[in-house]
């Protein structure tokens, strides 16, 4: 290594400093992207027009659609793989009450994109709703009729440990 040294020392000094920079700039790109959380879909359903659709995670329902205002709301589907031919279920619905949609919506906008629904929703576990699919009537997420409107809607895929479906 020595010999390297004295027979090209501009040489390498040059390789030393690149090799330096080169790390710096690594580890400075890295810690921006740290930051930043992946986005991704998840699935929603038109209540005029019944269909499934998905959109970003970052949707705060209820949504607008094309059928009209506020007729976009979450969809819990669901997946039962313990046969040979896997299924596809919407287990229930979930909205917001408008006050909790317009706090979830502001924070996440504060946070700058880069805070999930989830954490916007940890104290505001009061103004989550959910529905079956097969009568539209809202109920807390968090009361017994909530409970069981989640609990029945799992069951209707008929296996034992249904798993989370995103589009």
């Amino acid at each position: 290594m020595s010999n390297l040294i004295d027979r090209w020392p501009k040489l390498t000094v040059t390789l030393a400093v690149l090799c330096i920079a080169a790390a710096g700039y690594f580890l400075i790109t890295r810690s921006f992207n740290a930051n930043k959380r992946p986005k991704g879909n998840i699935w929603f359903y038109n209540l005029k027009t019944h269909q499934l659709f998905p959109t970003s995670d970052m949707s705060v329902p209820p949504i607008d659609t094309k059928s009209g205002p506020g007729t976009g709301v979450r969809a819990y589907v669901f997946i039962c793989d313990a046969n040979s031919k896997p299924t596809n279920f919407i287990a229930f619905l979930e909205t917001f009450t408008p006050e909790v949609k317009r706090q979830v919506e502001e924070e996440m906008k504060r946070g700058g994109g880069q805070s999930t629904i989830g954490f916007a929703l940890e104290s505001r576990k009061n103004g989550i709703l959910v529905s079956s699919l097969e009568e539209e009537r809202w109920f807390l997420k968090l009361s017994n009729e909530g409970s069981q409107i989640m609990e029945a809607g799992k069951a209707k895929g008929g296996c034992p440990h249904p798993k989370p479906s995103l589009p």
